[in-house]
């Protein structure tokens, strides 16, 4: 099978070409203008949804029972090996994730950057209140398929919430589930988009070519969204694959970059550049390493969680030691290019 085939046959073929094709003509613009649809659509099926599906299933008693999860087991962290597996291996690198994103995902910059100054700290933080009702509603429909207690097989776990809409609401409601799903996937594939454009036609565009030619530009920024895309669709097509694991591994990697950001704002004396660059990448690729393999070859909820701890705790450690003048330390070329 071709690479081509591979990428063309993929299911993200099309959500990814939609979003590209759109990110091509407008840019940054299209990410705000699909944000607001965004969250206009998925707040109305939210709306709608779950409350639907909640007395369909039984009332807020089924969500109740669910509380513990399938087996009842997940009720208290500190309760059973269940339980702290579940924080171990899912819990605190998605809460850490969740915190460190707007520190390590460069749209967040992007976007900062974008707004007029007065009105950043104002928009960041209705935004993240109008945000915060999403995954606690959605939440819920995972404690109502487990108090209803449906089966669901391991793989499929990461889209409980569909297969708890398609048992207890007729099929018109799964079309308007997927609508909310393809509506989020585009509006996040966009906002990647815009940012790696502005990594290539801005950073990589100046380091190399170190003009100004409007054409250069689009091309190296067009030439980041494609190069994106196909490496998004091939990890997406790696056997085995599931969404929560992409979502996980992300959310570590992102969470890496958070304290150390913190600590240059709060302390800027403290962090040089090849510091936290160093400090970061010391401390993320053995801390990604140890969660893919806890993950994905069997290592198990305590590797993830060790993982975990490498990456976001190794990574403000190592950026304090590497960036003290007092530590030895050379950095190389691809410090001073970057």
């Amino acid at each position: 099978m071709t690479l081509g085939t591979i990428i063309t046959s993929s299911p993200g073929f099309q959500s990814a070409g939609v979003a590209i094709l759109y990110s091509f003509r407008t840019g940054l613009k299209a990410t705000v203008i699909t944000e607001v649809i965004k969250i206009i659509v998925v707040w109305a099926g939210v709306i709608i949804l779950v409350p639907w599906a909640i007395s369909e299933a039984g009332g807020w008693s089924t969500v109740v029972a669910g509380l513990g999860g399938r087996t009842g087991l997940g009720a208290s962290i500190l309760g059973t090996p269940f339980a702290w597996g579940i924080f171990t291996g899912f819990g605190a690198a998605a809460f850490l994730g969740h915190m460190g994103g707007p520190w390590g995902d460069n749209s967040f910059y992007q976007r900062a950057f974008s707004i007029k100054k007065d009105s950043i700290i104002p928009s960041y933080v209705i935004a993240s209140f109008v945000f915060i009702v999403v995954p606690i509603m959605m939440g819920l429909l995972g404690f109502v398929a487990a108090g209803a207690g449906l089966e669901i097989p391991k793989s499929m776990v990461g889209v409980t919430n569909a297969i708890t809409i398609g048992t207890f609401l007729p099929p018109v409601a799964t079309i308007i589930f997927v609508f909310m799903v393809f509506a989020g996937l585009v509006a996040i594939l966009d906002s990647q988009f815009a940012s790696v454009a502005n990594m290539t036609g801005h950073d990589l565009f100046n380091q190399f070519k170190k003009g100004t030619n409007n054409k250069d530009i689009i091309t190296y920024a067009r030439s980041g969204m494609v190069a994106l895309a196909i490496a998004g669709l091939l990890i997406a097509n790696i056997p085995g694959m599931q969404l929560v694991w992409l979502f996980l591994f992300f959310a570590v990697l992102r969470a890496a970059v958070w304290l150390p950001s913190m600590i240059s704002l709060l302390k800027p004396k403290w962090v040089t550049e090849p510091g936290m660059f160093w400090g970061i990448i010391l401390a993320a690729v053995p801390g990604e390493a140890l969660f893919v393999w806890g993950k994905m070859f069997g290592g198990g909820s305590y590797i993830v969680f060790a993982g975990t701890l490498v990456a976001i705790l190794g990574a403000p450690i190592l950026t304090l030691i590497i960036s003290n003048p007092k530590t030895t330390f050379r950095p190389s070329a691809m410090t001073r290019m970057l």
